[in-house]
């Protein structure tokens, strides 16, 4: 931590953070307070299950496209990070067979110990905490990790987590084809092809892809505090073995960590000049807790585990959300 972020002053008797901690604390604010909003209006049936499965299907379809839509159009394409994209899906094969390895020793008790390890709530929480804290303009430094976790999601880890039950079993044609029309893959793609094309000011200055460029943004602006809302309406605290959760937080926090580091000394050795805020985008996604799409596949007949591994889930994200926090205080970042 630099002098400068750590220096004091007095003013009239009282010691105060400099302007950078203060800075940093006053963005903090508002991404937990809107979780406990969300938290609120969920308890008090303000808003009801349905309604958040709503507000998820929105976010998915329609608020992460647009903000990811304008993370690529104006993000740095170049073809060094074909490389940085392929690492992160080896990242995340890495954990996946590490947690299969504990899975077979009982270190990770559950059918789907293997699959809890590995993948990472990019969409639902890594974007709005990322953008969040450091800025929407900062958003293409966490995009970019975010294609080669999508790429492994859908090719390695979905098909992973269908093999445990017939029910949600599927082709490797139908994956690629759900891929192919997934909303937020869509606007990516479309986003590339007018970066690499060179046509991102022109789609902006003509007046009627502008227009469509304004509506767009006007649904990315209001995309963090949907999604820290939805965050705060699904943590739920009941019938929680606490014991067991938090020895699946721990051993995979504690093993993503390391390997988390070890990827990032080779991706900062390999790829040059990388965004001065790529090691919080990096810490920001090993942090994040896994992806909140086990349980949904997780069949009528394991209910006990489907019970377990959501709540395990809610409390990693509150674990994740309390570990950055104090993380930033200790390495404050330039804002």
């Amino acid at each position: 931590m630099s002098a400068d972020n750590i220096h004091l002053f007095s003013l009239k008797g009282n010691t105060v953070y400099n302007r950078p901690m203060n800075e940093l604390i006053k963005r903090i604010i508002p991404v937990f307070l809107l979780i406990l909003v969300g938290y609120i209006i969920k308890r008090k049936n303000i808003l009801s299950d349905d309604g958040i499965k709503t507000l998820k299907t929105l976010i998915v379809t329609i608020f992460l496209p647009a903000s990811l839509f304008f993370a690529f159009l104006d993000a740095d394409m170049t073809s060094k990070y074909v490389l940085l994209i392929a690492g992160v899906f080896f990242f995340c094969l890495v954990l996946y067979l590490i947690g299969l390895i504990l899975k077979k020793t009982a270190i990770l008790d559950s059918i789907y110990g293997a699959e809890f390890f590995t993948g990472f709530e990019f969409g639902m929480v890594g974007i709005a905490l990322f953008s969040g804290i450091f800025g929407v303009k900062a958003l293409p430094v966490i995009a970019l990790i975010g294609v080669g976790h999508e790429f492994f999601i859908w090719f390695v880890y979905l098909p992973l987590l269908q093999s445990h039950s017939d029910e949600y079993k599927t082709s490797f044609k139908d994956i690629l084809i759900s891929f192919a029309k997934t909303p937020i893959i869509i606007s990516i793609v479309i986003s590339i092809i007018l970066n690499k094309a060179g046509l991102a000011n022109a789609v902006r200055e003509n007046f009627i892809s502008g227009g469509f460029v304004t509506a767009i943004g006007w649904v990315s602006s209001v995309t963090i505090s949907v999604v820290l809302l939805v965050l705060g309406a699904s943590l739920k605290f009941d019938h929680i073995e606490i014991g067991r959760s938090l020895k699946f937080i721990l051993v995979r926090f504690v093993v993503a960590g390391a390997v988390a580091l070890a990827a990032f000394l080779a991706v900062d050795h390999l790829i040059p000049d990388l965004p001065e805020l790529f090691p919080y985008a990096w810490l920001t996604f090993f942090l994040l807790p896994p992806p909140y799409i086990i349980p949904i596949y997780v069949p009528d007949s394991h209910n006990e585990e489907n019970v377990f591994l959501s709540n395990t889930i809610m409390l990693y994200t509150l674990f994740s959300l309390a570990v950055f926090v104090i993380v930033l205080f200790i390495f404050p970042p330039v804002l």
